[in-house]
């Protein structure tokens, strides 16, 4: 036999918990990610969360089946020092649970690092210049823009590689 029954659904505004640990961090480092998603007093499962840091998505994930999360995400090296916002988003739409945020601070510290650069005549105008970043302790910095000046004129720029090192041609 087979019954149809009407049924309506009310979105539910949940509440989103986060914490971080440590409360400072430097490049690279990694910083642990914890909370609840719920409504009700009870805990969402299998909520598909993004984790958000100074506004860039470094993470994502699901709720277990209490409505809590853990992720751990490293501390790229574009977030600015100064105090910056950790956000856990629930991107949801047209769902039971309605669209939230939850967001705590963290305190981001300058990494102090080192650049090198040396430059080659190629032909007539053109240089080569190459070299490499990295933080103070020697550990390389990958994706970072490098902007190439000569007499206070900008030349181009590249970025490094995963190695820290960049090369480009200039005129």
């Amino acid at each position: 036999s087979e019954q149809t029954l009407n049924v309506t659904v009310t979105q539910v505004e949940p509440t989103v918990d986060v914490a971080v640990s440590p409360t400072r961090a430097v490049y690279n480092d990694t910083v642990d990610i914890t909370g609840r998603v719920g409504a009700d007093g009870g805990g969402a499962a299998n909520v598909s969360y993004l984790v958000t840091v100074a506004g860039r998505v470094l993470e994502s994930g699901d709720t277990r089946g209490d409505g809590r999360f853990r992720t751990n995400v490293t501390l790229p090296a574009g977030v600015a020092d100064g105090g910056q916002t950790v956000r856990v988003l629930l991107p949801l739409e047209e769902q039971a649970l309605a669209s939230a945020n939850g967001s705590t601070s963290l305190t981001v510290v300058d990494t102090e690092t080192n650049l090198t650069a040396t430059a080659t005549h190629v032909e007539a105008k053109t240089v080569r210049v190459d070299g490499t970043l990295t933080t103070a302790d020697g550990l390389a910095v990958g994706g970072e823009r490098i902007k190439i000046v000569a007499d206070g004129t900008t030349l181009g720029s590249t970025t490094t590689d995963p190695n820290g090192t960049y090369e480009g041609r200039f005129v």
